[in-house]
């Protein structure tokens, strides 16, 4: 069995893409990572949720 066929034909999936961030194409937080420190916390995060 293909698990995304499964999960398809239960409407498990979704044809749009999920809501887009502000990250780039190589994944770069630094808009993300207020202090600089390297790190996201969840208060920086939940700022982007």
């Amino acid at each position: 069995m293909n698990p995304d066929e499964v999960n398809a034909s239960l409407g498990l999936t979704k044809s749009e893409p999920s809501k887009s961030t502000n990250l780039n194409a190589n994944g770069d937080l630094s808009s993300v990572d207020t202090n600089g420190n390297g790190r996201v916390t969840i208060q920086e995060a939940k700022v982007y949720a």
